[in-house]
Order: C-alpha cells, then structure tokens, then sequence
C-alpha cells in the first residue's frame, strides 16, 4: 500500500509583503546607489565629528558651533596643505608622467624577447597615448580630480551639509530611527547603537591617523633615500592606507618601480624601508591607534573591495570596508547582548 502523504506550507501574507518590501528597498539602493553612495560618506563624516560635538553638548556648548569650528578647522587645514603641495605634487606628477614612456623604452631595449612583442603589439604607443591623456588630465588640476571623486563641487556641499546636520541632530535621528523598529528590538537597539558609534569612529578616526603617519614617514624615508616624487609616493601609501590589506601592498609595489628605475640599490633599499616601515606599523602603530576600534580580517576586506568597486567603482572601494565593518559590529554587539542576556537568566533564581 502506497502512503501518499501531502505537505502543506503555509506563508503569511505579512511575510510576503516583507519579502516584497526588502526587494524592492534592495532595488531601488541598486538603482540610486550613487546618492546612497553619498549618503553613506556623509555618515562616516558625522560619525568621525560626533565626538567633538558629545563634547560640546556635555559643556552646554551647541552641537552645532562645535561641528562648524571641525569644519572652519579642517578647511583651513586643507587650505594651507593645497598652498604648499598642490604646485610640487603637480609638478612631480606631470615628471612622472614624461618619464614613464622613456623608461619602458629603456626596458624594451634591454630585453630583446620583450622589445619584439612591444614592436608587434605596439604598447610603447599606447603607454604614450595613456601618459598623454593623464597629463592632460593632470594639468585640468586637482579640482578635477575631486570632481571625478565626489562627483562634482555641488555633491560635495551636499555631503557636508549632509553630514553637519547628521551630526548636529544625531540624538533625533538615532531616537527616529530606533523608533521605526519593532517594539521587540528597540531595547536592544537603544544600547547597540551608541556602541556601534563609538567603535566605528574610533576605527574611522584611527584610519585617518594612520594614514597621515604612513603617507609622512613614507615621504621622509623616501627623501633620505634620494628616491624622485618622493613626495607623490608618499602621498600615494598614505591615501592607500585607508584600503586594507592591498594598499599598503600596492603603495610598497609602485614605489619600489619608481625606484628602480633610478637604480636596482635603491629599489633594494626602497623594499625594505617599506617592509620596515609596515613591521612598525603591525606592531607599535597599529595596536595603539586601533586598539578600540573594530578590526576587519583582511580576506573579509579583499570581498568587501571587490564587491565595493562592482558595484559603486572607486565610492565603492571607498566605503566597502566601514560598511562591513559596521555590519560587523552589529553582530558582535548583538552576540554580546545575547551571550549576557542568557547568562543572566541562568543566573536568575527560580520563582
């Protein structure tokens, strides 16, 4: 006898409608993922500004004269840094520039097997061609770098306007937010989500230190070593910084290049000043700078870039790895909540 047995599966009307919901937030971030792009920046902005403006809120000073002082600061910062290296970056940049075509010609001319495939494929025209369009590019300025970045001067005002008022009103919106949630998750998310900020500005916050310290030692040691555009090299590995894992390696890659063609010493000398300089960073830099901040293993970084640059290009790179380090702390935070809240019931006397 054939025992025909029927299975039924029941689905709620209100978990379609979620299903549908979540598709359709997941499409529509997909089709405006440039604004969501910029959305995203003015976040990681408010919450590298936060502390300066807890702290003017806890002497009874606005939050919002706090975040215009950050800002009045940080301008004139930058200011005085485009005054003094704008015209020698552009000016290494554009030598850099001329002298790449020649030197592969000096490459090409002391392989022979190398020189037949350049002649056959003609690279030595196309790295021409690519180093004219750069330097052409190059001499539009570093505006047009910043345009090409940001996606024009207008969507930067908006970043940071974005961002003033994220930050300025970052109790209201956190309290609108959370109030959106079910009534199950808000308690939780009402003490998660000071803690997320806190450990994400404190990973952002240190990033930028290490960068500013990489990007100067890396110009320092360059310049003792005679090595040219020490100073666009330099610039480079502190900008690369913020890219874990690849940055450092790719900064370390361009420079040890650019230093052999001066000579194969120097490019000797060149690699291990930077393997010098990253055992430092590991082992002093690192667990002082970073040491409340959350950490990203490094193949976890490599998918978040990846992904990043499919889908939003160089934002994308960008902004990969605080997403994912914010999603990161979420679920640290939440298996942290879950692990005390099970102990306290274990705990908790029978009745």
């Amino acid at each position: 006898m054939t025992d025909t047995r029927i299975t039924e599966v029941t689905v709620r009307v209100s978990t379609l409608l979620k299903i549908v919901a979540v598709g359709f937030l997941v499409a529509v971030l997909v089709f405006l993922r440039e604004i969501f792009a910029l959305l995203i920046v003015a976040v990681v902005l408010a919450i590298i500004v936060s502390p300066v403006a807890d702290l003017c809120e806890r002497y009874r000073i606005p939050r919002a004269l706090g975040i215009f002082s950050v800002y009045l600061i940080a301008f004139g910062v930058f200011g005085v840094l485009f005054a003094l290296l704008a015209q020698p970056l552009l000016a290494e940049a554009r030598g850099l520039v001329t002298a790449l075509p020649d030197a592969w010609n000096r490459i090409v001319t002391a392989t022979a097997s190398l020189r037949a495939f350049s002649l056959e494929h003609g690279l030595t025209d196309q790295i021409r061609g690519a180093m004219a369009s750069m330097e052409s590019r190059i001499a539009a300025g570093v505006f047009g770098v910043l345009s090409d970045i940001f996606g024009g001067v207008l969507s930067l005002v908006l970043v940071l306007v974005l961002a003033f008022y994220l930050a300025a009103y970052a109790t209201t919106i956190r309290r609108s937010l959370i109030a959106m949630a079910s009534e199950r998750w808000q308690p939780f998310l009402i003490g998660v989500v000071p803690r997320i900020e806190r450990k994400m500005g404190a990973w952002l916050r240190g990033l930028l230190a290490l960068g500013a310290i990489i990007g100067f030692s890396a110009f320092l040691g360059l310049s003792i070593l005679r090595v040219e555009y020490a100073l666009l090299l330099g610039l480079l590995a502190g900008v690369l910084e913020v890219i874990p894992f690849a940055g450092p390696i790719v900064a370390t890659v361009v420079a040890v290049l650019i230093a052999f063609l001066q000579s194969p010493a120097k490019a000797l000398l060149v690699l291990i000043f930077f393997v010098v300089l990253q055992q430092i960073e590991n082992h002093l830099l690192v667990p002082k700078i970073m040491q409340r901040a959350v950490g990203v293993h490094p193949v976890v970084s490599m998918l978040a870039l990846l992904a990043g640059a499919k889908i939003g290009g160089v934002p994308g790179i960008l902004l990969a790895v605080p997403i994912v380090a914010s999603i990161m702390v979420f679920i640290e935070e939440y298996g942290r909540e879950h692990r005390t809240r099970a102990a306290a019931m274990e705990t908790k006397p029978a009745t």
